[in-house]
């Protein structure tokens, strides 16, 4: 590189910043081929042992997996419930039954329905219950916007006391005609 010639990276919009992630309701896609199955606006809350009939399952005050007990173990949920079937899942008169992906191509199983209810394992019993494993199912997060960057050489002709700019893509262009050679 010569004295006259300096490189310059340019930040196009450098002024607008990146957007922040869509306040809007965040989606779920099978974890295998990525098919979008539902959205947050479609999820049941549901508060960990909010029912007295809650607890099925006897707690113990034993130590798992270091200082971590049974009973906050049992707290994290690892199920997603929906309020109300789906448009693309199988609404037979069966009292229960499993979830497939919509995806004619993946048909995994991604859960399981029964309008009898079943339990969570936080310990909330679910009544009707559509739950779909956690597991099996990976939220989709919105991506922010990435400035491009644009490598560019100015060199400076004396003469003319101008500065010239010329870019990666115009300096290739610009040596093709030089050469009489096509640009592929």
């Amino acid at each position: 590189m010569d004295d006259d010639e300096l490189r310059v990276h340019d930040v196009h919009d450098a002024s607008t910043p990146a957007l922040p992630p869509s306040d809007g309701p965040r989606r779920y896609a099978c974890k295998l081929c990525r098919h979008v199955v539902f959205t947050s606006e479609e999820l049941l809350d549901h508060a960990p042992q909010q029912q007295q009939i809650a607890m099925r399952k006897k707690v113990k005050d034993v130590k798992v997996n270091g200082n971590q007990t049974a009973a906050t173990r049992l707290e994290s949920c690892s199920s997603y419930f929906l309020e109300e079937t789906q448009p693309w899942m199988d609404s037979d008169a069966l009292a229960e039954g499993k979830i497939r992906c919509p995806n004619v191509k993946c048909q995994s199983r991604i859960g399981s329905f029964d309008w009898a209810g079943s339990q969570c394992s936080c310990g909330t019993w679910v009544t009707p219950s559509i739950k779909l494993t956690k597991s099996r199912i990976d939220p989709l997060f919105a991506v922010a916007v990435i400035p491009i960057v644009q490598s560019a050489t100015i060199s400076v002709d004396r003469a003319a006391g101008a500065p010239a700019v010329a870019t990666a893509e115009s300096a290739t262009t610009e040596a093709a005609a030089q050469t009489g050679g096509s640009q592929a």
